[in-house]
């Protein structure tokens, strides 16, 4: 963008920076340029030698007592004319006004330097006062500040232009005002988190821009689907963001070109996704551009695609247990196995350990406990039976939450053995496990069954953690409070078997 552009754009803002600028140059980093000896002023006004003073002064926000020796600030003459002070300010910034304390009878030239890294023509700064280090644009008072075309700015420099003032010059301060240029922010979200193979689920990306003052323009990104997503046919696209958005039935990019957003703005791009391969799908965008800030983050979002209702993570529930009995069957249905090998067809793999874990209505894991099933195998467990008899509380609520998280028994599967898996968060989660809820309660003189599927959910990361945390405490207690019995084989329902 040309300092012409720039300048349009600054006398367009009619001052929206004003109200939250601060002083963006405030012991920011200072690099003086050139040849700055030290050497005596004619007729020793300032001393014998000076030092210079140290470079980050120029930017402390101190402000020396107006007339003060020039000397008193970072100092040259004529014989290193092409001198700069330069400021970084680590980032792009609006700035709309400064305030410089320099030499009273020297001009200098306050330059900004543009996205680009060349420098541009700010401000002249006159002389003023009649001795020594002056204040401008008001020495009466250090706060006051010259109005200035609104720019964007990632440095400053200040230097004395040729044949300017007696040939000796001297900065004290740079104060530049203005506020962040913020980068837009990009967010997305599945919704719902986890499906099945075959089924669809509503992506939504979120463009926000943060910046209070300053509109953005030139808004672009992509997203690809990882392996296995694509856009539903139909697309479902759903969007109120200014620009181009681009999502294809059957492709696996979406896109926002040429997008705009007003200040404090946000907007919403919706797109249906279908699930052509299960496994979870981690799905990140690009960063997000635009004409002023510097790219902003990508997003990201995780998608879990399960081949049926197997889900590592399943969970349900059992009521009134005390009118009957509430059975959990649990099967392994092979998903991980391989062929059966050695004589007799021994030594199969694909073992899952079905961590058990059961909480009372107020939120406490009263029992925990671990049962390896191989391939193709059922066990079962009993809520009276095997889960409540011997709860950590030492009471039997009138309701339990079961929740089932399916790990390999050893390294892919090939171990047999599930002791403490349950208070493991080290093992891998996997696939396999399918689990019914059975209950036959006697009501009157017939007995009502009732069976239903456990429901895939997903665990996160602190829920593991914590529920693998209480079980290896109710584990390591010496109690035996808490334990809950180990599967049996089969499964039980309304008949018993």
């Amino acid at each position: 963008m040309s300092r012409r552009t720039l300048s349009l754009f600054g006398l367009l803002l009619v001052a929206l920076v004003t109200a939250n600028a601060a002083n963006v140059t405030l012991n920011k980093p200072v690099t003086l340029n050139g040849s700055f000896p030290v050497f005596t002023y004619p007729g020793n006004l300032c001393g014998v030698n000076p030092p210079q003073p140290a470079a980050s002064t120029v930017v402390d926000g101190i402000f020396l007592p107006e007339g003060a020796c020039f000397q008193s600030g970072i100092y040259w003459a004529a014989a290193n004319q092409t001198n700069t002070i330069d400021v970084d300010l680590g980032g792009r910034f609006l700035i709309s006004s400064a305030t410089v304390q320099a030499d009273d009878n020297d001009t200098y030239t306050l330059q900004y330097r543009d996205v680009n890294g060349v420098y541009h023509d700010w401000w002249t700064v006159p002389p003023s006062g009649t001795f020594g280090m002056i204040t401008r644009p008001n020495s009466a008072d250090t706060s006051q500040q010259q109005a200035l075309p609104s720019v964007i700015a990632t440095g400053i420099r200040i230097l004395a232009p040729a044949a300017s003032g007696d040939g000796f010059y001297a900065v004290s301060e740079i104060a530049v005002f203005g506020v962040p240029v913020l980068p837009a922010v990009l967010s997305k979200a599945f919704a719902p988190s986890t499906i099945f193979l075959g089924g669809t689920s509503q992506l939504t990306l979120t463009v926000a821009n943060p910046n209070a003052t300053l509109p953005l323009s030139a808004l672009a990104f992509t997203d690809t689907l990882p392996a296995g997503l694509v856009v539903a046919t139909p697309a479902g696209l759903s969007t109120n963001c200014p620009g181009a958005v681009t999502a294809v039935a059957g492709t696996n990019l979406i896109s926002l070109s040429g997008g705009s957003l007003a200040v404090n703005a946000s907007c919403t791009i919706t797109v249906t996704v279908f699930a052509t391969i299960a496994g979870p799908k981690v799905n990140t965008t690009s960063t997000i551009t635009s004409d002023l800030a510097v790219p902003g983050a990508a997003a990201s979002a995780t998608l879990g695609v399960y081949l049926t209702a197997d889900s590592p993570f399943q969970v349900s529930y059992a009521a009134n247990p005390a009118a009957g009995e509430s059975f959990v069957n649990i099967i392994n249905d092979g998903a991980n196995g391989a062929p059966l090998l050695g004589p007799g067809f021994g030594g199969a793999v694909g073992n899952i350990c079905a961590n058990v874990y059961t909480f009372s209505p107020d939120e406490q894991l009263i029992s925990c406990c671990s049962c390896l099933i191989t391939p193709n195998a059922v066990v079962n467990l009993g809520v009276n039976r095997d889960l409540t008899i011997k709860t950590l509380t030492g009471v039997v609520p009138s309701s339990v939450t079961v929740k089932l998280l399916a790990t390999f028994a050893g390294d892919g599967g090939s171990g047999t053995s599930c002791t403490n898996s349950a208070a493991s968060t080290a093992a891998t989660v996997a696939t396999g496990m399918v689990a019914y809820g059975t209950t036959a309660h006697l009501l009157g003189p017939t007995t009502n069954i009732v069976e239903h599927r456990f429901t895939p959910s997903t665990l996160s990361a602190g829920e593991r953690a914590s529920i693998a945390g209480r079980c290896a405490a109710i584990l390591g207690n010496g109690s035996g409070f808490g334990i809950c019995r180990s599967c049996q084989a089969g499964a039980l329902g309304g008949d018993k078997q």
